[in-house]
């Protein structure tokens, strides 16, 4: 089998359940190239010959070494991870493999939207002599900045920054994501969503490679939400563990807009010119690219935060959600007394690149004044003082509350008392998915 995906799609983190339960030997190009070098083989050394002048090394040594690699597997089976990585690769690949009777059964391509992509990129630390791989976030090492197995220090690689992984990409959607059609018509190409957690995507894995049917979770194709309350009520802190453990894609106004931007799509670069005039991004504006960031969801549902914030965003938003027959399924409202929330507004600090929020009494950085995934100053918004909260709270029940009265009828409304503990306002909103804490 191949697995298969973009940079950060979670290759390094299923391929070990994948060894310890199919028990397949697992190839990787750089346990491949180090064993070369280590054993000293022909290729081995002109492998590392090219290394120790800079120089990338060649397709045909690559191949090689791979070639040698799969000599050595016996019936248990292998995992390519890493490799092919160009066209030329894969017919390489497959000729040897069809020289030898033994041709590919599975192929298993994690899908992840790219614009999710940068959270598990920049979070990610490797062990450079092994090349395991960890994630601050997601994967995090047993000791922080060491190795589980060895205790030596982890090293973020160069190109695991948000610069380069742009680069990256785009490189794996011209040289790597069309070898898919080489195998189109083979029938072994098991496309699978991971954009969800490590468990829910596991279990979708250990379905293809099984041929046993999954049983279908609420958690995986059925949540629509909003997130609702007013500025201070939790909504970026409960957000990310509804993500963990629903397996939603979260979509907030400001990666939305972000994401619009950076791809430079239509909608993005008008929104761009407002806010660089200083004004504000129309409801048309906004709506469009919420449309447009929806259209790329897929079965693992959604969490919509900070979105609609107007009467008007809310009906557009009906309305296309009503056109594609995906209505919403939940709003957790998030209620605190509006006097308790100045100690939480003005404790509040952002990472204004990828939009988290922390707050340093209830949420604090693991270093004070930085992002705990990319090491990054964290800041303080300018409306985060108290004489801007009271103008926000004013707007927040003069435009953003009358939204609830759209669905007051619809039964979906989830009111949870947010002036709590994160963990008792953590237990209740898990109350408004009881199918899924069944499943």
């Amino acid at each position: 089998m191949l697995i298969f995906g973009p940079p950060g799609a979670g290759k390094g983190s299923q391929a070990p359940k994948i060894v310890d339960t199919y028990g397949v030997k697992h190839l990787s190009t750089g346990d491949m190239l180090r064993a070369a070098v280590s054993e000293g083989t022909e290729l081995g050394l002109k492998a590392k010959a090219a290394m120790d002048a800079g120089d990338l090394v060649s397709d045909d040594l690559v191949c090689g070494i791979v070639a040698e690699a799969l000599k050595k597997c016996d019936e248990s089976g292998f995992m390519l991870d890493g490799f092919p990585r160009t066209v030329n690769q894969a017919q390489v690949l497959e000729k040897q493999l069809k020289a030898a009777n033994t041709p590919l059964t599975h192929i298993i391509n994690l899908e992840v939207p790219f614009e999710i992509l940068e959270e598990r990129i920049c979070g990610r630390r490797i062990h450079k002599p092994s090349g395991r791989s960890y994630h601050l976030k997601f994967c995090p090492p047993k000791e922080a900045g060491k190795d589980d197995v060895t205790g030596e220090p982890l090293i973020q690689r160069n190109d695991d920054c948000p610069e380069a992984l742009e680069k990256r990409l785009q490189k794996f959607s011209s040289e790597t994501q069309p070898i898919l059609n080489l195998y189109k018509d083979a029938g072994i190409i098991q496309n699978v969503s991971a954009n969800d957690s490590f468990n829910n995507v596991w279990t979708k894995i250990n379905a293809s490679l099984s041929g046993e049917e999954t049983t279908e979770l609420i958690s995986n194709d059925k949540i629509r939400m909003l997130i609702f309350g007013p500025p201070g009520a939790g909504k970026g802190s409960q957000a990310p563990k509804i993500v963990e453990n629903y397996g939603v894609k979260h979509l907030s106004t400001g990666d939305m807009l972000r994401a619009a931007v950076s791809q430079g799509t239509k909608l993005g670069l008008q929104a761009k010119a407002a806010m660089e005039a200083g004004q504000l991004v129309s409801d048309d504006l906004v709506c469009g690219i919420v449309a447009e960031a929806l259209k790329k969801c897929d079965a693992s549902g959604f969490m919509l935060d900070g979105f609609p914030r107007t009467l008007v965003q809310a009906q557009t938003l009906q309305a296309q959600l009503d056109a594609a027959k995906t209505p919403l399924t939940h709003i957790v409202n998030l209620e605190v007394p509006f006097e308790k929330l100045e100690e939480r507004i003005c404790g509040r600090r952002i990472h204004k690149p990828s939009g988290r929020s922390y707050h340093l009494t209830f949420c604090p950085p693991k270093e004070a004044g930085k992002d705990d995934v990319t090491g990054e100053p964290l800041i303080q918004r300018k409306d985060d003082c108290p004489e801007a909260l009271k103008t926000r709270l004013e707007k927040f029940t003069s435009e953003t509350q009358p939204i609830l009265d759209l669905y007051k009828n619809a039964g979906i409304i989830h009111n949870i008392s947010a002036d709590d503990s994160f963990d008792n306002v953590w237990k209740g909103i898990q109350t408004c998915f009881p199918s899924v804490a069944e499943n």
